[in-house]
């Protein structure tokens, strides 16, 4: 086997390698990507989830109020 064809073997295999992780890369990023805008879709949810929470807590306190202002708990 010549030197020649030696390293051409070698730089057809190093090619293959490199086709191969960039391949692995392009598909974790995509992944990646795709975690991250979920994370934000889960985080506005959180987000309405505890506004949503914050005006029924509101409601409650003043329903409460109401209730105790007018001494329907005075016995």
């Amino acid at each position: 086997m010549s030197l020649g064809s030696r390293d051409f073997k070698i730089d057809a295999i190093n090619s293959k390698i490199t086709t191969q992780l960039t391949a692995v890369q392009t598909d974790q990023t995509a992944t990646l990507n795709n975690l991250k805008q979920e994370q934000k879709e889960q985080r506005s949810i959180l987000n309405d989830h505890g506004s949503l929470l914050n005006t029924i807590l509101e409601k409650l306190n003043s329903i409460f109020q109401l209730v105790l202002g007018h001494g329907y708990f005075n016995y």
